[in-house]
């Protein structure tokens, strides 16, 4: 647990990302905001946007596969998208090991805010 932010904040960003997941699909943000600004190397960081994503992943996929929107449609866009996917992880994992604690955490946030007004910016 991220003491110096307290437990207030802890609760804050899980509702906060919880509300984003369910009306928009985006709950991500407001968990890598916390974990950011939580006094961990990042290795840490990592490790618990690892365990977040693929809990939240699996809930996702399987609510989706049940009620149905998992279409012969989706699968296909998802196997053309596994190229880039593999490209990325293996870009991240490059450069992962090249970056400090400072600019790991840095990233994170100009990524975020980044794709924060890519989505308002496509939603205008």
């Amino acid at each position: 647990m991220c003491r110096p932010l307290g437990r207030g904040w802890t609760l804050t960003a899980g509702f906060i990302s919880g509300l984003l997941a369910g009306s928009i699909g985006a709950g991500g943000p407001p968990v890598i905001i916390y974990s950011t600004l939580c006094p961990w190397d990042k290795d840490r960081s990592k490790g618990t946007l690892a365990i977040f994503f693929l809990i939240s992943g699996i809930v996702v996929a399987s609510t989706h596969a049940a009620s149905g929107l998992t279409t012969a449609e989706v699968v296909h866009l998802f196997l053309i998208s596994l190229p880039a996917l593999a490209l990325g992880i293996l870009g991240g994992t490059f450069a992962y090991g090249r970056i400090s604690d400072r600019d790991a955490r840095r990233l994170a946030l100009y990524l975020v805010l980044a794709l924060g007004c890519l989505m308002v910016w496509r939603n205008l």
